[in-house]
């Protein structure tokens, strides 16, 4: 198992296959974290792992969502409304998702890169998540991984009274 885990982390496997009693599986990245000998995050709490995330206004359109995932190389961006609280997230493939619509899946590539993204607001119900696991930077990483796994989330938000914003990404 360790062997698998290291090559998936090194290579960035986003899942790896397996074969099983004659049965093939997909393992992903969270299933493997799962895997991962108890002794190997005892002791540890949320805010060992996490990081800071990069965020975006409701109000701002899927353009500057798109702009701020590619110039920052990352994946996905938290939405942070009022009161500074979460309002959900938005991924990669929630903009793809979107620029890839119905109307330039039976245009082909056509359409090239002239989709307007402008007016689309990136809280919009339809592209972002709501997380599924938000926990405090003291969470216990058993107990994490455990939320995560039985939510099949590879992503908990970390939130403290005061605005402090952190995501844990199994990426």
């Amino acid at each position: 198992i360790r062997e698998v885990i290291n090559s998936v982390l090194i290579n960035n496997y986003i899942s790896v296959p397996l074969i099983k009693d004659g049965k093939f599986y997909t393992l992903t990245k969270l299933g493997l974290v799962s895997l991962l000998p108890k002794a190997t995050i005892k002791g540890k709490i949320a805010s060992d792992v996490m990081i800071f995330p990069y965020c975006i206004s409701p109000d701002d359109g899927i353009d500057v969502a798109r702009s701020i995932i590619r110039q920052m190389n990352v994946n996905r961006l938290v939405i942070v409304g009022k009161n500074d609280k979460t309002e959900g997230i938005i991924d990669t493939l929630d903009l793809l998702r979107t620029v890839t619509g119905k109307e330039r899946r039976m245009v082909g590539e056509l359409g090239g890169d002239k989709i307007k993204l402008g007016g689309v607001s990136a809280s919009s119900k339809t592209l972002m998540h709501t997380p599924s696991v938000k926990t405090l930077p003291d969470t216990p990483l058993p107990q994490l991984v455990k939320s995560m796994t039985e939510t099949n989330t590879d992503t908990a938000v970390i939130e403290t009274e005061k605005f402090q914003l952190s995501l844990i990404h199994i990426s």
